[in-house]
């Protein structure tokens, strides 16, 4: 249906960009030069795994609780800048981050 449209998958992945970021100061510069968002066809943003880039090595050795609290500061700014560029550029954003679950050892988590 769709490549009866010229959607193949070919023109379809030209209209995607991916960027890999690997700390939160590469992502703050990011989404400071917003050049990408004025020169592409962005409609939608993802950004995953957001929260281990707020992660530092730091928290093992200092309060944990001071590194939490930064951390929540840190993604509620991120939060506020997604939302300035959401509106400036009406592009679509979702933040994800990936889960892990731990099972509990009781016998009412087995049933």
């Amino acid at each position: 249906k769709h490549a009866a449209l010229g959607a193949t998958s070919g023109l379809l992945m030209s209209f995607v960009h991916v960027m890999q970021l690997h700390s939160a100061d590469a992502l703050w510069q990011t989404l400071k030069d917003t050049e990408w968002l004025r020169t592409k066809q962005v409609r939608l943003v993802v950004i995953d795994s957001v929260a281990g880039l707020f992660r530092t090595s730091d928290e093992e050795g200092g309060s944990r609780a001071a590194a939490a609290y930064e951390r929540s500061r840190q993604l509620l700014r991120l939060a506020a800048r997604l939302r300035q560029l959401s509106d400036a550029f009406d592009v679509a954003v979702l933040v994800v981050n990936q889960v892990t679950d731990k099972p509990l050892d009781t016998p009412a988590a087995a049933s």
